[in-house]
């Protein structure tokens, strides 16, 4: 059940509530199933199965790595009602285009993988790179470089799933042909995204 809360936004809530009615309707297949969990790249991507598992997409516009009003660690009780076989996380570029410092939200990010790792054990998890952006929001992308570093030199659980050699051009930068915005995706890029996926499921 969803509890309103006034103080949160209400595409927040509208948000968790189109979460919970998916859970509710999705069916006695439990592990059998792969969570996407981010914000609104994740939000606006297409996919209803990957290796013929069902997706429960539980990406929110605006989410951040931390467990304010728009946070994703207020959430996560919806990854333990469904506990998947493979949940993919990406989380951080409205971190960091909110003024965050690339400590804190890798401080958060690994909060986040250890409170994933307690509500669903099972779940085999993989953290996706912050991907490429370009345009105005081209400025961030030292700040994502050092924050996937970062990521990058974890511990091998989770495992790290890096798309920037098929997501950034030459310079860095988002390609000019997945995105209109500078860092929402496009339906080209969103059907590659979900081949790698695919191919990490049937190979895992």
């Amino acid at each position: 059940m969803t509890v309103s809360n006034p103080g949160l936004d209400p595409y927040y809530q509208i948000r968790v509530a189109q979460i919970a009615q998916d859970i509710a309707t999705g069916g006695p297949d439990g592990v059998q199933s792969v969570v996407l969990l981010g914000d609104s790249i994740t939000e606006a991507n297409p996919a209803k199965t990957l290796s013929g598992k069902r997706v429960y997409n539980m990406g929110i516009n605006g989410d951040q790595a931390d467990a304010s009003d728009r946070g994703l660690l207020r959430r996560l009780y919806q990854v333990a009602q469904v506990r998947p076989s493979y949940l993919f996380l990406m989380i951080g570029i409205n971190d960091l285009a909110s003024g965050k410092h690339p400590a804190l939200l890798l401080k958060q990010h690994e909060q986040v993988i250890e409170a994933l790792h307690a509500v669903s054990p099972e779940t085999i998890v993989h953290v996706q790179l912050i991907l490429p952006v370009r345009d105005e929001l081209a400025y961030l992308t030292p700040l994502v470089q050092s924050v996937n570093a970062e990521l990058q030199r974890q511990p091998t659980e989770p495992a790290i799933l890096d798309l920037w050699p098929v997501m950034a051009d030459a310079n860095g930068e988002l390609k000019l042909e997945f995105t209109n915005d500078g860092v929402h995706l496009l339906p080209a890029a969103y059907e590659l995204w979900n081949q790698i996926l695919e191919k990490i499921i049937q190979q895992s």
